[in-house]
């Protein structure tokens, strides 16, 4: 049974003694579950943080950014950008704290 379910047994009360009709708690709990799930994908959606947002935020080349996420499959890439999460970000911090300076040698790309 699912929580929308749930709810409308709970609105509606024990048989015979119904409070609000079960039309009327469905609907109500319908709306409810709608709500919650804009909310949280509202809130999943600002938390994105693009390339450029990336680029000020570990001071590096933009080049280098996008090459990292794509070596190690981190983030989205939406058409010329690249979309990452919070840990996303962190994971790409950890990973240049690991690099060494200078070009790295060949055999380290393939």
């Amino acid at each position: 049974m699912g929580a929308v379910e749930r709810a409308v047994e709970a609105l509606a009360g024990p048989a015979g003694a119904q409070v609000v009709t079960e039309t009327r708690a469905r609907h109500v709990a319908l709306q409810l579950a709608q709500r919650a799930y804009r909310a949280g994908r509202d809130a999943a959606i600002r938390e994105l943080r693009t390339t450029d947002d990336a680029v000020a935020e570990l001071g590096r080349s933009r080049a280098t950014i996008t090459a990292l996420a794509r070596r190690h499959n981190i983030g989205w890439r939406i058409g010329r950008d690249w979309l990452f999460r919070p840990e996303d970000i962190e994971r790409l911090r950890a990973i240049i704290a690991g690099l060494r300076p200078g070009r790295p040698r060949q055999e380290e790309w393939r």
